[in-house]
């Protein structure tokens, strides 16, 4: 998590740097076409609104990456096919490893609930490839959960490195057999209870 903060931090610094910088840029071409002080002020105000509108677009984009969990992942060669990039049956794997990481976080075993007569079983996937991972890409693995009655709705990003470009998008709902029985899971009530009360 140190990490992935660091990467946040970089991004938002280097944003401010560029628009720094490309007002400087812009000054010392207005004085070297020797504009007119009147033209200088609007041009001035044109780019103080877009500091204010990417200022803006960092703080929406930074809340959208505010996740619940988070992990850095990275593509293993033998994961790509013929075409060099990630097979799409891959991003399925990826995404069960980050819930079972994240149930393992907060206590929580597949094996031990099955031993108590609890099962999770996936209802419904929708998913979304938007960029494709590579050979040796390192990635974001993102995940919220809430519930919504019986089911456990995941829902699940992965965004590559360092560009944070969105790559994969999908929400997995699953629902729990509980001795047999469709049943919400006392477990998951309990464990991810600062979750769903909100």
């Amino acid at each position: 998590m140190h990490l992935i903060n660091m990467h946040r931090r970089h991004q938002v610094l280097c944003l401010y740097i560029s628009l720094f910088l490309s007002s400087i840029l812009f000054f010392f071409l207005c004085r070297l076409i020797k504009w007119s002080v009147r033209n200088l002020k609007y041009f001035y105000n044109v780019l103080y609104k877009s500091y204010l509108f990417c200022k803006f677009a960092v703080k929406i984009r930074l809340k959208e990456m505010d996740y619940q969990f988070e992990t850095i992942m990275q593509v293993r060669d033998y994961e790509c096919d013929i075409q060099g990039i990630v097979n799409n049956a891959n991003y399925m794997h990826y995404a069960e490893h980050t819930r079972h990481m994240f149930l393992r976080k907060y206590g929580v075993s597949f094996s031990d609930m099955h031993d108590h007569g609890e099962d999770a079983v996936v209802a419904r996937v929708s998913m979304q490839y938007k960029t494709p991972l590579m050979p040796e890409n390192e990635f974001r693995s993102c995940l919220n959960v809430k519930r919504e009655g019986l089911r456990y709705v995941f829902y699940q990003d992965f965004y590559r490195l360092p560009d944070n470009k969105l790559c994969f998008r999908a929400q997995f709902e699953t629902v729990f057999l509980v001795n047999g029985r469709l049943a919400n899971s006392p477990t998951c009530d309990k464990a991810f209870a600062e979750f769903f009360e909100k």
